[in-house]
């Protein structure tokens, strides 16, 4: 079938009509959409089709964020104006109308039906279009609330769309947040009780981290298995991860392995490796469980598309070494690669 036979044809398929915006001010650009899709609700995931030739396609890929906005009856000058229906581009399609932003920094339509603030976390090249997919961060899906549930602390989803059930929900007073000075260990899943720690609880820059056994709060060297949120101001839903060391180093996926995945160490924070010091999270399958991502780059895979990419996340040799290294996020072996956050009043 020759493609304007087929784009004919799906002229009869009915969608509803969704804008997805993405950029910082002075660069916002966007396009109204049907190719939108829930992926996944656990972690709540969607699915959108972008033209490569339209100008939202490298906005995304640069900032890798962007909003999907359902629109209400009543809408339809919104829908039209983003559509390219009305000769206006860029910023001049986010005129007179009400924009904010949330955790990851795009453009979210304040008086839509609905939002979704979107992580860019893979993109698949085919044909003219890229598929991008995205996690959709839920009221600040991981960032303001953190509760403790018996050995894990877990973000709480305050909206109905990825609410937990009500037995699951601790008491109010076992809420703490991880940023504002909250410390945290950073268990790694296993049977084993291993938690990310400054190896020989050095005070040089470019120490390894590790994964080593918890450390009572009584040890004078607790301290290099403490680490602190803190939010990046540059990059709006990423996070330095320092040490309780008194150093300022951040945690940071090393730049200088060759031919061997990047191992994970402590430095101070420095502007022109900033991508590399920068994290956030991404829910596993399992409740109170995490994969830590980097924002430097994504990984390559052999087994996807030469034109596909994934996050790389902090990963460990539970079978080999204690080492942590920068791999690519694999939803279907998650156990290398998850972790979940204990506040230092919790031996477990």
């Amino acid at each position: 079938m020759e493609a304007s036979a087929y784009k004919q044809l799906m002229k009869h398929h009915a969608g509803a009509p969704v804008v997805i915006a993405t950029g910082r001010p002075g660069e916002r650009t966007g396009l109204t959409a049907t190719a939108f899709c829930s992926l996944s609700d656990s972690p709540p995931t969607v699915l959108i089709c972008v033209n490569r030739g339209a100008s939202a396609h490298p906005v995304i890929e640069r900032t890798r964020a962007f909003s999907v906005n359902l629109l209400r009856d009543g809408q339809a000058d919104i829908a039209a104006r983003f559509a390219g229906m009305t000769g206006l581009k860029g910023e001049q399609r986010f005129e007179g109308g009400d924009w904010t932003v949330q955790q990851t920094g795009a453009p979210v339509m304040a008086n839509a039906l609905a939002s979704l603030d979107c992580e860019l976390l893979q993109a698949h090249d085919h044909g003219t279009h890229s598929v991008f997919i995205g996690l959709a961060l839920i009221e600040n899906y991981w960032s303001k609330n953190v509760v403790t549930t018996g050995t894990t602390s877990r973000p709480v989803a305050k909206s109905p769309a990825a609410a937990t059930p009500k037995a699951a929900t601790p008491p109010k007073a076992s809420q703490t947040t991880p940023v504002k000075g909250a410390l945290f260990f950073i268990r790694h899943k296993g049977s084993i009780v291993r938690v990310l720690d400054v190896k020989d609880a050095s005070y040089q820059a470019g120490a390894q981290v590790i994964a080593y056994s918890k450390k009572s709060m009584a040890d004078p060297d607790v301290k290099n298995q403490l680490w602190e949120f803190v939010p990046s101001v540059e990059a709006p839903g990423w996070w330095y991860l320092k040490t309780a060391m008194g150093t300022n180093f951040v945690m940071t996926l090393a730049g200088d392995d060759t031919g061997a995945a990047s191992r994970v160490t402590v430095q101070a924070r420095q502007d022109d490796i900033q991508d590399r010091q920068l994290w956030n999270l991404v829910s596993t399958e399992e409740l109170g469980y995490f994969f830590i991502q980097n924002k430097y780059q994504a990984s390559d895979v052999p087994i996807v598309n030469t034109d596909s990419y994934v996050p790389t996340v902090i990963g460990v040799e539970i079978d080999h070494t204690e080492d942590c290294y920068g791999v690519a996020l694999d939803y279907q072996k998650d156990t290398p690669m998850a972790f979940c956050f204990l506040p230092p009043t919790n031996e477990g």
